[in-house]
């Protein structure tokens, strides 16, 4: 895909512009890429990074290395998986390594995710650490992707820069519950629950005690949690079309 067959007026009229490593493994579509989140960015729009990472897909590792960190580099948003976090930095430990990013660059957010321990969220240089759902796993496909299209229905509906420490942690709990629901059955937009299948879905995610005294919220309904999904978001919320283009 070159830059001329993109519509660069959608990616200017938008709110957040998010994009993954994928496109960038060769020529022309990485250019294309950073093209368009440039001229994104420029037009006042955010940018949201899931690399991603497909090692196969990539002629030369190192290469993928420096895409990746070209991306976030240009990123408000990010999200890595711990394996991503240890591939892209150096550092004794993943505070550690979130740091260093951090320090590079000038992200809003920084968000790890870890599997069945959850995830932990790096802002303004404080660590959030929210825990995963106790769900039975049948499938993890989908789970990032439906955890960071809820992060970032959350990132909409705040609509500020700034975050208080419990709207962090509203704003990873549902992420989390996204990415367990996910999980329960097999598929990644196959997954996603239907409407009527809500409320018994909605019954088997259960949290710590712990978790749950520590943020003091109360559990997602079954549509704030049906909402979260990146796909399904399109169709489940009236202003997230115009708001969001996908990349």
């Amino acid at each position: 895909m070159t830059a001329n067959e993109v519509n660069m007026e959608k990616l200017t009229d938008t709110k957040i512009v998010h994009f993954g490593s994928v496109s960038m493994t060769m020529e022309p579509s990485r250019s294309t890429t950073f093209t368009a989140i440039q001229r994104a960015k420029a037009a006042g729009a955010k940018i949201s990074f899931d690399p991603n990472l497909r090692q196969m897909m990539w002629d030369n590792l190192q290469d993928a290395k420096e895409q990746i960190l070209r991306g976030i580099a240009f990123s408000d948003y990010v999200k890595l998986s711990e394996e991503e976090l240890i591939f892209l930095t150096d550092g004794n430990n993943l505070e550690q390594r979130m740091l260093s990013l951090l320090h590079d660059n000038k992200m809003s957010f920084l968000i790890v995710t870890l599997g069945s321990q959850g995830c932990l969220c790096l802002y303004k240089e404080n660590f959030y650490r929210s825990y995963a759902y106790n769900v039975p796993c049948v499938d993890t496909t989908g789970a990032g992707d439906a955890f960071w299209g809820m992060a970032l229905h959350k990132i909409l509906k705040h609509n500020s820069d700034e975050w208080k420490q419990d709207e962090i942690l509203n704003l990873l709990r549902f992420a989390n519950a996204a990415g367990s629901l996910t999980t329960v059955r097999k598929g990644a937009i196959s997954a996603i629950p239907t409407m009527e299948e809500k409320d018994g879905q909605k019954d088997r995610l259960t949290s710590t005690e712990q978790h749950l005294q520590r943020v003091k919220i109360k559990k997602p309904t079954g549509q704030e949690l049906l909402s979260c999904f990146i796909g399904f978001i399109y169709f489940s919320c009236p202003n997230f079309k115009s708001n969001v283009q996908y990349w």
